[in-house]
């Protein structure tokens, strides 16, 4: 089919070019103009060459596939955010409220230390210490149940709420090797 084609095309061309020198230009497929029987034959023939040569993914059903999933995932990018608005709004207490635990559990291990010590390089009585740690205790476990249980400190739903692998970290037994080699059973979080 192809030796066909060119030949066609040779013929055509050789043909023009007796014809006053120059080439007649094609005006595309739809339109036949003033073409001879011999040029739409070959305008046909290199159509299906190029029609059954092409890609795949070239043609008009693979962009209408593209295209649907494009279109598909930029619906779920938009749909599936404000499904979870509620978590999402309650993400940056709860990041707050996590790290400021921490440091609430330093801030109870120096108290607690300064309590003990007592030596009045802190510069405060016993009875102002033990306040103090008291307080920061406090502090701690509101801080901790906030983050685990929600409902304070600007936080709505907890983790405890609505994150399994949280409690599964959390609230399972776990086996701690102590200084001597024998394990504690112990549970997760400040009031469990």
């Amino acid at each position: 089919a192809a030796d066909h084609i060119f030949k066609g095309i040779r013929r055509v061309s050789i043909g023009g070019a007796s014809h006053g020198g120059s080439f007649k230009v094609f005006r595309g497929p739809g339109s036949t103009g003033d073409r001879n029987p011999e040029e739409l034959q070959v305008v046909a023939d290199l159509e299906e060459c190029l029609r059954t040569r092409q890609a795949w993914y070239l043609g008009w059903r693979a962009y209408l596939v593209c295209c649907t999933v494009m279109f598909g995932l930029g619906m779920l990018s938009a749909i599936l955010p404000s499904l979870n608005m509620g978590q999402l709004i309650t993400l940056a207490p709860i990041v707050a409220e996590a790290q400021s635990r921490t440091a609430l559990m330093m801030l109870v291990a120096h108290q607690s230390r300064e309590l003990m010590l007592d030596d009045g390089l802190s510069r405060t009585t016993r009875r102002q210490a033990s306040r103090l740690v008291a307080d920061s205790l406090q502090q701690l476990i509101d801080a901790d149940n906030a983050v685990r249980h929600g409902n304070g400190r600007g936080i709505g739903q907890g983790a405890d709420a609505r994150n399994a692998y949280h409690n599964r970290i959390m609230y399972s037994v776990c086996f701690l090797p102590t200084w001597n080699g024998d394990f504690v059973v112990t549970r997760g979080g400040v009031d469990g």
